[in-house]
């Protein structure tokens, strides 16, 4: 059996998404092959029900496509699931489709010297999950099967279902995430839900065509919405789309859409502009992170630097008297000579140019900032949806046909007024050099 136990994982581990399912015959005819190896080395008597049987089936095609696409897509690492009787008989709306009581047993079948589908692991220690959790990862014997039946990625796509309005409760210290928790849905959860999935069906729908590039998944383009600290006022941005973790070069040169080249509009100084809206206040005129007492010795670096500040005061909830551990000194030239801006020499400029916003910073009101934000960008799809316009969220800014861009942009503005009762502030680029 190509299993091992108790081992540490140092690889670039994901977990398993349980929702991939076959989409052509060649990737459909392997996992019957699967099955005939499993269904050959078992000493059954009878046949399984009817129920039995399309659980053992959505299993198997379940894990042999999350782990083909993994292999397909060049990943690293192994994907993270689980054996734990507990978490495989619990309900809630994030239940994997995969989770039932016969899957381990599926999986050591999968994983055994007659089948040799898959490679798997038990007890291992990742850094994904605190308790030990299994891994497992396409075997040299599926890889050649991939190779042989000339399946790419296109042949695995997600079926439809699986939770898209996330709740996550506060992140604990020293943690590499916070855990997802189960909630009871109001009005407004159904309505994010029923608004999110005609987006994704849109998406799902469109013309987007991306280049072959190694390790992105252009099937993956439904989104959701994740929320913070366990309320849904914190957070509640879109993620989940292929070309969210692409490089800006990637995404100009490598995406189309509607066979166009993209353009990319972007909320210039986002949270600052949602705060000034909110607090009713007009903005400042020019660069929202410009210092006066900085403007002889401005460059780039500097603006990065006083950037980070901003947003760390943003989202602490107490004043900032030391530079955190994640921020390089801001350093200045004074002749021959340099000198370091402290924490709290920023702290003061910062405080002096926004006054009319002091209430959001050094508030823990962070995450709630990050709400609205995130609601733009919500309404912004949506009602760029309804013009028939593509649009691929990127936190604080869009994806859009180059031939929309004007549109969009006026899109944007109006449901940044909307949703903030403030102006915004759009930039636009194409990726020309």
């Amino acid at each position: 059996m190509s299993t091992t136990r108790n081992v540490i994982s140092i690889g670039n581990d994901k977990y398993l998404d349980p929702w991939l399912r076959p989409a052509s015959d060649a990737m459909k005819q392997i996992i019957e092959y699967a099955k005939h190896d499993i269904e050959r080395s078992e000493d059954r008597r009878r046949a399984r029900k009817p129920a039995d049987q399309a659980i053992f089936n959505q299993i198997v095609a379940g894990v042999l496509c999350a782990i083909a696409k993994h292999h397909l897509l060049g990943l690293d690492g192994w994907l993270v699931t689980t054996r734990s009787n507990d978490r495989l008989g619990s309900a809630g709306r994030y239940k994997s489709p995969l989770a039932s009581k016969p899957y381990p047993k599926i999986l050591d079948a999968l994983a055994a010297e007659n089948a040799g589908w898959i490679e798997q692991r038990i007890g291992v220690q990742t850094r994904l999950s605190g308790a030990p959790a299994t891994t497992i990862r396409a075997s040299k014997r599926l890889q050649i099967y991939l190779e042989k039946h000339e399946v790419d990625v296109e042949d695995i796509k997600r079926a439809a279902g699986g939770e898209i309005i996330h709740l996550k409760a506060p992140k604990k210290a020293g943690s590499d995430g916070a855990k997802l928790i189960d909630y009871e849905d109001t009005e407004q959860t159904k309505n994010w839900r029923d608004r999110l999935t005609q987006i994704n069906e849109f998406l799902e729908s469109a013309e987007i065509i991306v280049g072959d590039l190694e390790h992105v998944d252009p099937t993956q383009v439904a989104l959701r919405r994740v929320f913070n600290n366990g309320r849904f006022d914190h957070g509640g941005r879109l993620v989940g789309g292929f070309w969210q973790s692409m490089s800006s070069k990637d995404r100009f040169n490598e995406i189309e859409l509607d066979g166009e080249s993209v353009v990319e509009l972007d909320y210039q100084q986002m949270s600052l502009s949602v705060a000034y809206g909110l607090a009713g206040h007009p903005l400042p005129a020019g660069d929202l992170y410009a210092l006066d007492k900085l403007e002889s010795v401005w460059n780039p670096t500097i603006r990065k630097r006083v950037k980070q500040y901003t947003n760390t005061m943003l989202h602490r909830s107490s004043p900032m008297t030391r530079r955190p551990k994640d921020i390089e000194p801001l350093i200045v030239a004074e002749g021959s000579s340099e000198r370091e801006i402290t924490a709290s020499m920023v702290r003061e400029m910062v405080l002096a140019k926004h006054q009319p916003i002091e209430g959001w910073f050094e508030t823990g009101r962070g995450m709630e900032l990050m709400f609205h934000e995130s609601e733009v960008l919500f309404c912004v799809a949506e009602a760029l949806m309804k013009k028939s316009i593509i649009s691929l969220p990127i936190f604080d800014a869009i994806l859009v046909p180059g031939s929309a861009a004007s549109e969009a942009e006026g899109v944007m503005k109006s449901v940044f007024e909307q949703v903030t009762g403030g102006k915004a502030r759009i930039s636009k680029e194409t990726g020309a050099s």
